[in-house]
């Protein structure tokens, strides 16, 4: 009964300990992420006004032109983010905590990681995304489509990566029980969410 009792009060201690130290791996993940927006800035904005005035674009499409940068630097912000990403899951799959949290934590943390290392397998350039949409006739909403064929291609299931998002959200509450504040459960499952 004793090993049983000291059993208990060491998992209730490592819990606490394991959920820190995943939130101090997801503030280090959050930090690389943005680093990897500002990268990412600097690499479209560097071709995307060349390659547009290149691409010759329709008047049809000049309200898509506007926001195209953006969707586009997201995506390779993503990609950029990868390393990061994998050096997050690792810290989070050293948990031991038996705790239901923890564990549900570890195990979507770790689908979406095998999802996210499939991103580096998408060619991102803004001047072939163009040259693609020219040769679809200029549809609009084009970047979509195109989109998700790049992650089908790459083998990412999207569908997959949006059930194991809002799985991480639901495990919010378990993070407050095991002693972080509202603030920083939510924060450490947003930042483990992988954007796609």
């Amino acid at each position: 009964m004793h090993k049983l009792l000291a059993l208990a009060l060491a998992a209730a201690f490592a819990a606490p300990a394991e959920a820190t130290r995943d939130l101090a791996a997801a503030d280090r993940l959050a930090a690389a992420n943005e680093a990897a927006a500002t990268r990412a800035a600097t690499i479209v904005e560097a071709t995307s006004a060349a390659c547009i005035q290149a691409a010759g674009t329709p008047a049809s499409v000049a309200d898509e032109l506007v926001w195209l940068p953006v969707k586009f630097e997201l995506r390779v912000a993503n990609a950029l983010a990868v390393p990061s990403y994998q050096r997050f899951a690792r810290v989070v799959a050293r948990g031991r905590s038996a705790s239901p949290t923890l564990r549900a934590f570890r195990a979507d943390v770790a689908q979406l990681a095998r999802q996210d290392a499939r991103l580096t397998r998408m060619r991102l350039d803004f001047c072939s995304f163009l040259d693609d949409w020219r040769k679809a006739g200029w549809t609009r909403g084009y970047f979509d489509t195109w989109e998700g064929r790049k992650l089908k291609q790459a083998g990412i299931d999207a569908s997959l990566v949006d059930r194991l998002g809002l799985r991480l959200e639901r495990l919010a509450p378990g993070f407050r029980r095991l002693g972080l504040t509202r603030d920083q459960a939510d924060r450490l499952v947003t930042t483990a969410e992988l954007v796609l």
